[in-house]
C-alpha cells in the first residue's frame, strides 16, 4: 500500500490548531484499517462446507499407487494413480499428470557401468543454462528427500523459473543407476514436490 504526504510547508503554516490534523490522521486510519480488511478478506479462500470451494491440485490426488516398469527402460516406479507412465522417445520416458499432460516429469536412467555422474551433471549444466532465461537458475532444495533417502550416493538439482512455470531437473546416483528427472510445472498446479516423492522411488 502506498501512502502519499502532503509537502506544501505554506499549507502546514496556515494551519492554526492541531483538531484538523487529528481528525485526518483518525480517518486515515480508519481507512487504512478498512483497506486491510478488504485485502485480508479477498486473500481468503472462500469455504463451503468446511472444505475450500477451489482446492488445489495436490490436495485432490489420489492416495493409490500403483507400480508401473518402462517398455525401454531398466526401472520400475511407484507412482500415484492420477499419473500415466508413457514411453517418449528412446531413452526418455515421461510420467503425466492425467489432467493436465503439460504437467508431466520426463524420466531417463543410466547405468553407472556406462556413464560417470559427472559426465551426467555436467550435460545437466549445458542444458539448464540453455533454457534459463539469460542464464539465471538456481538450486531446488532437496534436504527433505535425502533425509528419507540414504541409498542416494550424489544428487544436484536446478531450478528455473519463469513468469508462471518453471522447470525443475535433478540428477542421482543410487542402486547401480543414475537417474535424471525433468520436471514441467506451474505455480498453480504446483506439483514439483509431488513429482519428486515419486521419482526417487525409482529402482
Amino acid at each position: 500500500m502506498t501512502l502519499l504526504t502532503a509537502c506544501n510547508t505554506d499549507a502546514q503554516e496556515g494551519v492554526t490548531t492541531s483538531a484538523p490534523i487529528e481528525e485526518n490522521t483518525l480517518d486515515n486510519e480508519g481507512n487504512e484499517q478498512q483497506l486491510s480488511t478488504e485485502v485480508e478478506q479477498s486473500n481468503t479462500p472462500l469455504v463451503v462446507d468446511g472444505e475450500p470451494e477451489n482446492p488445489s491440485p495436490a490436495s485432490q490426488l489420489s492416495k493409490e499407487k500403483i507400480v508401473s516398469a518402462s517398455e525401454e527402460l531398466d526401472y520400475s516406479i511407484e507412482h500415484l494413480s492420477n499419473f500415466t507412465l508413457i514411453a517418449e522417445e528412446p531413452g526418455k520416458d515421461m510420467l503425466v499428470y492425467n489432467d493436465n499432460d503439460a504437467i508431466s516429469m520426463r524420466i531417463e536412467v543410466f547405468p553407472t557401468a556406462e556413464v560417470a555422474f559427472t559426465d551426467i551433471l555436467a550435460e545437466t549444466e549445458d542444458l539448464t543454462v540453455v533454457i534459463a532465461p539469460e542464464g539465471k537458475y538456481k538450486e531446488y532444495d532437496l534436504s527433505t528427500y535425502m533425509e528419507q533417502h540414504s541409498d542416494i550416493i550424489s544428487e544436484a538439482s536446478y531450478l528455473v523459473e519463469y513468469e508462471s512455470d518453471r522447470v525443475v531437473t535433478v540428477i542421482y546416483e543410487a542402486n547401480e543407476k543414475i537417474v535424471r528427472l525433468t520436471i514441467y510445472d506451474d505455480y498453480i498446479t504446483d506439483l514439483a514436490s509431488t513429482f519428486l516423492e515419486m521419482g526417487f522411488t525409482i529402482h
